[in-house]
């Protein structure tokens, strides 16, 4: 192997270790030097699944001749995060106010605020009208649609990778069950049991009894002031995942 690609939220960013230790002590940097691998860390603070989704496949069309060589590392962000296009039709970039709604609450304004806009093309053709917003009357309707997009979108990368042979980490950066929505502060809906039933457990990394990389860190190391997960837990979770690659004949050995 020669390549690690990270994706997530600013969990796997690293958000607020460049104030300390510096981006070089976020668990995916870590993981690439202690087995020897290079880095391409897309993820992005208040990112959300839908975009994770889009970025990795879209770095797999686009880096064919690596993604036999590469161990793919994909920390799943909170489902009541969406990603709504808005913007130029031609430009697909990381501009959070083009892509990125960070949580229901401000896609639930948005929607609001947008029902019947339309949308133009450069030369000025009308591409669509936002019909599709007038549907979604209920945040509850809404963060039931991600979570249910949430494991559409593990399933389909799990099916990729397995059948394609590619060797991926994957693992929950917040408890999707326990996520709060922004304007009722209820739980989000849990997808359906026949549908959790569709992801590939044994490729999943989980910790223990807290189930997500957040929830662990806040026990057993504490979390940064803005709610990240601190140096020392990046340190440690790092070395957990240099163990759970090497047992499974990711990669040969520590470099």
């Amino acid at each position: 192997m020669k390549y690690l690609y990270a994706n997530g939220c600013s969990v796997a960013a690293g958000q607020e270790l460049e104030l300390t230790v510096g981006l070089e002590g976020r668990f995916a940097s870590l993981t690439a030097k202690k087995l020897g691998l290079e880095e391409t860390n897309e993820a992005l603070p208040a990112g959300s699944n839908d975009r994770i989704f889009r970025k990795t496949f879209s770095w797999i069309a686009n880096n064919q001749d690596k993604i036999n060589e590469t161990i793919f590392l994909i920390q799943w962000s909170g489902a009541n995060r969406m990603e709504v296009f808005q913007g130029d039709i031609n430009k697909f970039t990381d501009d959070p106010s083009m892509w990125d709604r960070t949580n229901e609450g401000d896609f639930y304004e948005m929607a609001v605020k947008f029902r019947g806009i339309k949308f133009y093309t450069p030369d000025n053709k009308v591409r669509s009208t936002n019909y599709w917003f007038n549907a979604l009357n209920y945040t509850e309707e809404i963060t039931r649609i991600g979570v249910e997009r949430t494991i559409r979108h593990i399933v389909a990368l799990q099916n990729y990778f397995e059948n394609n042979n590619l060797k991926y980490v994957m693992f929950h950066g917040f408890k999707m069950s326990e996520a709060v929505s922004n304007l009722q502060e209820k739980p989000l809906w849990e997808a359906s049991d026949e549908m959790n039933a569709l992801i590939d457990q044994d490729n999943f990394l989980y910790f223990g009894e807290y189930g997500d990389l957040w929830s662990w860190s806040k026990k057993f190391y504490g979390l940064m002031p803005e709610s990240h997960p601190n140096e020392a837990a990046n340190e440690a979770f790092s070395d957990i995942l240099v163990e759970y690659i090497t047992e499974r004949g990711f990669c040969d050995s520590f470099q």
